[in-house]
This record gives C-alpha cells, structure tokens and sequence, in this order.
C-alpha cells in the first residue's frame, strides 16, 4: 500500500510507518481517500481523492432520499461553513474579531512571510 510515492509499512490508528521509517499523523479518513495498491503521483491521487469524496457524499445524499432543493442548502450549508471557519482562522492569526477590519495589505504581508519559509523540513 502507498499513500503518494511512498510505500506504507504499518498504520497503527492514525499514524502512519513508511518503509523509510519516517511516519506521519493522519486521520482514519485522510488515510482511506489516499492509500493506494500503487505509488502515485500527487496530482493523479487528488483527482482519485476529489472522486472518493464525491462518491461517499453522493451515497450520503441517495441513502437519505434527499431531494434536489436539500441538497443544494446542505452544499450551500457546507461552503457557508467553511468560509466561516477560514475568516475565523484569518481574524485570529491578525488579533482581529472582525474579519472587515484587517485589509489586504495585511493579508499579503503574511502570505509572503509563509511564502520565504521552508516547509520541507
């Protein structure tokens, strides 16, 4: 099994064992969408995600009969959500508690200082 190029050696919970013995924390559903009976490369294994995702939300939504005007205010619902959630994040990271007070400027001064960190450690 592999999730991504890297070849899976034990998954105990939500940690993950490669064979290069490094590991990595993921959740139970992180893991289902990504492991894969072959190495791929990421942008063919996110398609592969998008579609398992779509998949379980459709069964989802057939299982429970819902109709067309439900389902179009649960996906209403759910992006409603998670664009509060990202004000949320952004409003905590600038100290604000209103999302309309932080300005542009400020957003881009922050993208570029994660921008110059490197990540691959």
């Amino acid at each position: 099994m592999y999730i991504w190029e890297k070849e899976i050696k034990e998954i105990n919970g939500e940690v993950v064992t490669f064979t290069d013995d490094t590991t990595a924390e993921y959740s139970e559903d992180y893991i289902k969408y990504l492991q894969s009976d072959e190495a791929k490369a990421i942008d063919k294994l996110y398609v592969e995600k998008i579609q398992k995702i779509k998949s379980d939300i459709i069964k989802l939504f057939v299982d429970s009969s819902a109709n067309k005007y439900e389902i179009q205010n649960v996906l209403s619902g759910i992006w409603d959500d998670i664009t509060r959630h990202e004000k949320n994040v952004i409003c905590n990271l600038f100290d604000r508690t209103n999302y309309n007070d932080i300005d542009f400027r400020q957003i881009n001064k922050l993208a570029l200082e994660i921008q110059d960190k490197d990540f691959t450690n």
